[in-house]
């Protein structure tokens, strides 16, 4: 998907039909940044935001969220996005800050900090193993970052950072609020701080969440409500009205905005003023907008508020909203927790399924329009799998069991077959298997019959992964080992060795005429065999090994890991190291790989989509 041109044809799900519509004209109007690996590229919602961040002399706003970084320019009008092909380690965000000379910082979700150069994101190496918990800025623009290790003040990307000790060792702050170097107060798990010329402890409750100065205030945000601290005399008052959690804070001239449960609104020495009364998903982050209103970031997108409107102001642009949003409906939004992957090919077009935690969506990378199949709503989809002949597509709800989605817009569920089904396979002779909690359950000749009743599994076996190379043959990959199961005796074996008790999460068979090839992927590396002789793939060593493909044209086998990605060659009939992906090296998306499949593009170089917690990753590369 070279193209990132998503709004010209954007379709809307009409529940019976799935037809598309044109985005309206006023579409805001993406800029795109240039990649730091052109071969990669990432789809992740960035609605789900984590922080929010205004460069004071240009106005523009910058999202911090579980799918990269968005820019929106001054104007709100245009907008960039940035994910791990620009350079982020991974497209999980925890933080953002733009400090004083325009510079913008992000924090990552594990540790490290990096910074913008020009259009790509550069790791800013002195922190690189710091666990950073919160950013502020001091009354110069200087940034302050708080970490496990301390607190740093930057200055500049190419500069050493100053270090303030922590007023308690390896207690991370929550949250700063500092006006310079001899004026910095902070709130722990273990109460607040005050630091001068040498740290005192200011108030000893766990509860507190969130503080910052505003005019003589120091102003609390805490587990039960809002507290105001006139610094003058030492006093606290409490906003009497305002008695949720607190999860969110900005001072004005005036006062501060509060976000207080559900409730965002202005408080003011003698006052508490909700904004329009509405009542708001979880608010992460708020930001005070030039004259009236607030921007506020929650986890279904950035939102802006004021005495008189309400709006949204989201991209209009899939991954972060599919179709064409309606004034009355809450817009249709792609879950980043990606499960399982499949390509159908039919006649005309090819076709990417998407099974998510939140929906199955549908991308046509002929036109690079999404659909998301509304009859399965926001289901937990667990497993997708699609028929040699691209005829036959079936998708699996944790919660509801198995739909034939032949035609997604008439959803047919299989009655026969009980859910949760956690697994399915296309096998031979057109044939498909589901796995579940209660059983296996095989489709053939128009039925689905259950064939492995779950009393003839091992106890507690959690059926993970289904593969089947022979029509005498089918592996199912379990939570107390590989299982082989002949589906003419219909009796199950238990493999003897080392995949006999070990948690089997992949599975993976190859055959020509000649021999069929079974790959294992256990939490304790990757296996290879024929049925009777397994044997491990030492170059992984005891990699946690959660997803396979194959490319059968360049004998090259994919290897998703909870470390990274690997690919697998075949020299000389040893399978070797060819490449290796994480998040440090690539554009990939995250180091924990959850689903992999692969097509081929128009032009024949070959896609290999990585299913990840934070969104999908492709790869591109030449076939051969």
């Amino acid at each position: 998907m070279s193209s990132q041109n998503y709004t010209n044809d954007l379709p809307v799900l009409l529940r019976t039909d799935d037809l598309p519509i044109p985005a309206p004209d006023a579409a805001p109007q993406h800029e795109l940044a240039a990649p730091s690996y052109p071969d990669w590229l990432n789809l992740a919602s960035q609605c789900h935001i984590r922080n929010l961040s205004l460069d004071s002399s240009t106005g523009d706003l910058w999202l911090a969220t579980g799918g990269g970084i968005l820019h929106w320019h001054s104007g709100m009008e245009r907008f960039t996005r940035y994910s791990s092909e620009h350079g982020l380690p991974g497209n999980s965000i925890k933080l953002v800050a733009v400090d004083g000379n325009s510079q913008p910082w992000v924090a990552h979700e594990n540790s490290g900090l990096s910074y913008l150069d020009g259009e790509t994101w550069q790791p800013y190496l002195t922190l690189s193993d710091a666990h950073v918990s919160c950013f502020t800025l001091d009354q110069t623009g200087h940034l302050w970052v708080g970490a496990d290790t301390g607190l740093y003040k930057l200055t500049h990307p190419t500069k050493e950072p100053t270090l303030v000790e922590l007023p308690l060792h390896s207690t991370p702050p929550r949250s700063l609020a500092i006006t310079t170097s001899n004026d910095i107060w902070l709130c722990t798990a273990q109460g607040v701080f005050h630091r001068q010329e040498d740290w005192q402890r200011y108030n000893t409750s766990p509860r507190i969440l969130t503080l910052t100065r505003q005019a003589n205030n120091l102003w609390l945000g805490t587990l039960d409500g809002l507290v105001r601290i006139d610094l003058l005399t030492d006093k606290l008052h409490p906003v009497k009205v305002c008695r949720a959690e607190v999860s969110a804070l900005a001072p004005i001239e005036n006062g501060v905005w509060a976000a207080c449960g559900k409730t965002v609104g202005l408080a003011t020495e003698t006052d508490w003023t909700p904004v329009n009364g509405k009542a708001w998903d979880w608010v992460t982050s708020l930001i005070p907008a030039s004259g009236e209103g607030i921007w506020i970031g929650t986890h279904s997108g950035l939102q802006f508020a004021s005495s008189t409107t309400n709006r949204s102001q989201l991209t209009d642009a899939p991954p972060d909203v599919i179709g064409v949003r309606s004034p009355h409906q809450p817009p249709i939004m792609f879950s980043n927790l990606i499960q399982d992957l499949t390509i159908q090919k039919t006649s005309n077009t090819t076709l990417l399924w998407i099974g998510t935690a939140r929906g199955v969506f549908r991308v046509d990378l002929s036109t690079e329009t999404w659909r998301r199949l509304g009859k399965l709503g926001n289901q937990d989809i667990r497993a997708l799998a699609v028929s040699e002949s691209g005829q036959n597509l079936w998708v699996s709800s944790f919660i509801n069991g198995l739909y034939d989605a032949q035609q997604p817009s008439d959803l047919k569920l299989a009655p026969e077959v009980l859910g949760p089904i956690t697994a399915l396979e296309c096998g031979v002779n057109a044939s498909f298997w589901a796995g579940g909690l209660n059983g296996v359950y095989n489709y053939g000749g128009g039925t689905w019959q259950l064939t492995l009743p779950a009393k003839k599994l091992p106890n507690a076996a959690w059926i993970r992964a289904i593969a089947q190379a022979k029509p005498d043959c089918v592996w199912l990959g379990t939570s107390v080992g590989l299982l082989s199961f002949n589906p003419e005796t219909q009796i199950a074996s238990l493999v003897p060795g080392s995949l006999g008790g070990v948690h089997i999460q992949s599975l993976l068979a190859l055959s020509n005429e000649e021999k069929s090839l079974i790959w294992v992927g256990t939490q304790r590396g990757l296996y290879l065999g024929q049925g009777d002789d397994w044997q491990p793939v030492t170059t992984l060593g005891n990699r946690s090994i959660t997803a396979l493909a194959a490319d059968l044209m360049s004998e090259k086998v994919w290897v998703g890991t909870n470390r990274g990605l690997w690919c697998l060659h075949n020299l000389q009939g040893n399978w070797e190291i060819l490449e290796e992906f994480t998040v440090d090296s690539s554009g990939l998306a995250h180091n924990r790989i959850t689903a992999l499949t692969l097509d081929t593009s128009c032009t024949g170089e070959k896609r290999l989509w990585v299913g990840t917690p934070c969104g999908l990753s492709v790869y591109t590369y030449e076939s051969g």
